[in-house]
């Protein structure tokens, strides 16, 4: 439990960083807002799976799951290289 509150903090400013609005959570998963387009097909494309809550809510919310640091480094590493 520790690690999944480590690492959500740390996925929270990384998230933030990159210009996505991040709604608290006490739960091992984000609720975050971005306008980068097709973001849940880019990171599929890079083997990451998010859940793209378009079809059920509003455009541009996804939730994002707490996972261990090394598959939040790749999800900031393919993020970021959406936006280059």
């Amino acid at each position: 439990a520790a690690l999944t509150i480590s690492e959500r903090g740390r996925l929270t400013q990384a998230l933030k960083a990159l210009g996505f609005e991040v709604f608290d959570s006490k739960a091992n998963f984000l609720l975050v807002k971005s306008m980068v387009p097709e973001l849940g097909l880019h990171l599929r494309q890079h083997g990451i799976l998010i859940k793209d809550l378009s079809g059920v809510w509003l455009d541009g919310y996804y939730q994002i799951t707490v996972g261990s640091q090394a598959d939040n480094d790749a999800l900031i590493k393919s993020i970021k290289l959406l936006q280059i």
